[in-house]
């Protein structure tokens, strides 16, 4: 019996209409979470309802877009379905600052969004953010970040 090894076989072309989820956290009561930015990738989209019900459960969905040709080849060598990229926002570099995760992410963002996009990104998440964190008291800055 003779192993077959075809590595040629991988996709060379992204797929197309693949989404990125941007939103909030979901802080449960069963699993401690600190309140968090979180940007969700596709990878694959085999049955979107599926996917969105997942979205749902994770987060709280402020904006979805769909990816850019250069940011979906990033999908043919992933196995999982959703890439995820969070910014905590009581962490470090952003300690405590919900303005600066939010400039963090408008940075990230600047190869692949245009600028009006990333603009009304960055407000959608501003304005649902005290939705998602009622509890949320920002504390200021204790110590000095040269730039």
């Amino acid at each position: 019996m003779e192993l077959n090894f075809d590595f040629n076989s991988r996709p060379s072309l992204p797929k197309r209409g693949l989404k990125v989820y941007y939103g909030w956290s979901k802080l449960t009561p069963k699993v401690m979470r600190k309140p968090e930015l979180a940007v969700f990738f596709e990878n694959a989209n085999h049955n979107p309802m599926q996917n969105q019900r997942f979205i749902e459960r994770r987060m709280h969905l402020v904006h979805t877009r769909k990816q850019t040709y250069a940011e979906s080849t990033d999908s043919l060598y992933t196995n999982r379905m959703f890439t995820k990229y969070s910014y905590l926002i009581e962490e470090k570099p952003y300690h405590g600052d919900v303005e600066l995760a939010l400039e963090y992410n408008y940075i990230s963002d600047e190869n692949h969004v245009p600028l009006m996009l990333r603009e009304i990104i960055r407000n959608k998440l501003r304005k649902t953010f005290p939705e998602a964190y009622p509890d949320f008291k920002h504390t200021p800055q204790t110590s000095l970040i040269f730039n």
